[in-house]
């Protein structure tokens, strides 16, 4: 059984994919001035991403986030948690990859639209999710649709209403 990298050794691979995947965006080859590009790309300070570079520290989720979506890569490719990058090339993602993205978007809309949500509105989420990248669509775009379609449904089918305590003053 492999060993877990160390979190040393995680913060390296988290900046090596950055920096490949800022070099493909930008349509560079060389290194030289990339930090640079990167902290205006992340919108953190060049002496954050220069500790990314150092692997002192690593991005925060939605730091690596709005990078994935801008270099159109994945956000577990960023994390060193494939190794795909699954980009708008149109090669889909492995299987697994697949579904951590939909786990990474059910977890967010999860979290944001359902956080008392049932166990049967929660695998429905993940289900649509998977839909959706299945159909080519790219994470971002996919979270969006999918918060529109959550929040239809919470209107129509998942009894999103008044308030119980309306129903009870009724009933008085």
């Amino acid at each position: 059984m492999p060993r877990p990298a160390s979190e040393e050794e995680e913060k390296r691979i988290v900046w090596e994919r950055i920096l490949e995947a800022a070099l493909k965006h930008h349509k560079r080859t060389k290194v030289y001035g990339m930090q640079k590009v990167i902290a205006t790309d992340s919108g953190a300070g060049t002496a954050a991403v220069s500790k990314w570079a150092k692997a002192k520290s690593k991005p925060e989720r939605e730091t690596l986030r709005r990078l994935a979506d801008l270099y159109g890569v994945s956000l577990a490719y960023l994390q060193g948690r494939d190794a795909t990058g699954s980009g708008p090339e149109g090669e889909f993602a492995a299987p697994d990859e697949l579904l951590r993205q939909a786990a990474d978007i059910t977890d967010l809309v999860v979290s944001e639209m359902l956080p008392e949500g049932t166990g049967e509105q929660f695998i429905w989420v993940m289900r649509r999710a998977h839909d959706l990248l299945l159909d080519g669509m790219e994470e971002n775009a996919a979270r969006g649709q999918l918060v529109l379609e959550v929040r239809d449904q919470k209107r129509k089918h998942w009894g999103e209403h008044e308030p119980v305590g309306e129903e009870s003053n009724a009933d008085s």
